[in-house]
């Protein structure tokens, strides 16, 4: 990797391989307190690929929960800011939320910051179509936690949800402006 002799499918293979046969190894490598620095370019590894899926969905969820058990405070939000929190629905381009993404945030000390995490992931990387209505279905996630129980998380949830809203009104008028003078040109 530090070569750049790697392109993104096999480093997706290569990591997603070494999970699946030493998860917990791995992460303890991949994670260690003095390789904080080296954080930062890590994103790129856990990013979803449509078709092979994230390398940390090969861990299995008892293994990561009790992995970011050892250190909840610290391994609950890392991993949230890796993860990759929602899949598309068989058969729909209609994102739902991986019950891994869910239960990492229902065991963390901290639910809001995992939550926090996870909008950061809604920025669509790729999308077919108007760019708004992929953040709209990435945004209507957030109508999952409207009646949770946590009521601080809820709170959360539908403040952001209202923050995106307006982001998304915004985005719409934007490739409106855009349609309209694209289409005077001809």
């Amino acid at each position: 990797h530090a070569n750049y002799n790697l392109g993104s499918t096999e480093k997706n293979r290569v990591l997603s391989a070494l999970f699946a046969a030493q998860p917990t190894v791995v992460l303890n490598d991949l994670f260690a307190p003095e390789r904080r620095d080296e954080r930062v370019g890590l994103r790129s590894f856990f990013d979803d690929d449509d078709l092979l899926g994230s390398p940390l969905d090969r861990i299995p969820e008892t293994t990561l929960l009790g992995w970011c058990d050892e250190d909840s405070t610290v391994r609950y939000p890392l991993i949230a800011a890796r993860l990759v929190p929602f899949s598309k629905a068989p058969n729909s381009d209609k994102p739902q939320w991986k019950s891994s993404a869910l239960a990492l945030l229902e065991r963390a000390p901290n639910k809001i910051e995992v939550l926090r995490h996870y909008i950061d992931h809604f920025a669509p990387m790729s999308w077919s179509g108007p760019r708004s209505a992929t953040w709209d279905a990435n945004a209507r996630l957030l109508d999952h936690f409207e009646n949770h129980p946590d009521l601080d998380l809820a709170a959360f949830a539908r403040l952001r949800r209202g923050e995106l809203k307006r982001l998304i009104v915004d985005l719409k008028r934007q490739e409106l402006d855009s349609e309209k003078r694209e289409n005077e040109r001809f």
